[in-house]
């Protein structure tokens, strides 16, 4: 299908997509950052053992007042993968000319 050709009664629709942090900004940077604009105050509670929580979860932390430019700030949504579904799903179809070329 991505290559062009059609299978009766599937389309290529994009799959379901998650928010992340921004991909511009190593761990320490983003820490720093929101503890210096004052989001979450307490650094510990931006970790799970061994790891970064993740935007969605960092984002909770932050008061309701100051989520939408927290979420400005520092996440983003990627681009869904590519996945095959019934003719009838209401997503759009993705049409080829929306490929970059990969070379093949």
């Amino acid at each position: 299908m991505e290559a062009g050709f059609d299978v009766p009664g599937f389309k290529l629709v994009r799959g379901r997509s998650v928010r992340k942090f921004r991909e511009d900004m190593n761990e320490p940077k983003l820490v720093a950052a929101i503890l210096k604009g004052g989001f979450v105050k307490d650094k510990a509670k931006l970790y799970t053992k061994p790891e970064l929580i993740s935007g969605p979860q960092a984002e909770k932390l932050v008061e309701k007042q100051r989520r939408a430019e927290f979420e400005k700030k520092f996440l983003f949504k990627p681009e869904p993968k590519l996945t095959v579904a019934a003719e009838d799903d209401p997503r759009d179809r993705v049409e080829c000319s929306d490929f970059e070329d990969d070379g093949f």
